[in-house]
């Protein structure tokens, strides 16, 4: 039995703005979130130099962290978020969006 899709979404992407590789994760993530979950997604994205705090909180060690925060459980994905069909896999959305 398939679970319902989740109303809302929220991530929190942590990036060090310095780097090709978290700028393009937060175009994959927003691109992502228009397109499978428009109107039901909210992204907060987290400069580590900035938040040192939140990334010893967090155990984040390499960036681009994305911490799926809800639907529970609460997930964790590192890396650009470019492969579309795996990004659906680890949601639990491939074949249902």
């Amino acid at each position: 039995m398939k679970r319902a899709v989740a109303k809302n979404w929220e991530f929190e992407l942590y990036v060090n703005n310095h780097t090709r590789r978290s700028s393009f994760a937060q175009e994959n993530l927003h691109a992502f979130c228009d397109t499978y979950l428009k109107g039901r997604s909210h992204i907060r994205i987290i400069d580590m130099a900035k938040h040192p705090e939140l990334v010893v909180k967090n155990k984040i060690c390499v960036s681009p962290t994305l911490i799926v925060r809800r639907p529970l459980p609460q997930r964790i994905l590192v890396g650009d978020l470019s492969n579309t069909s795996r990004v659906l896999e680890f949601l639990d959305l491939a074949g249902r969006v």
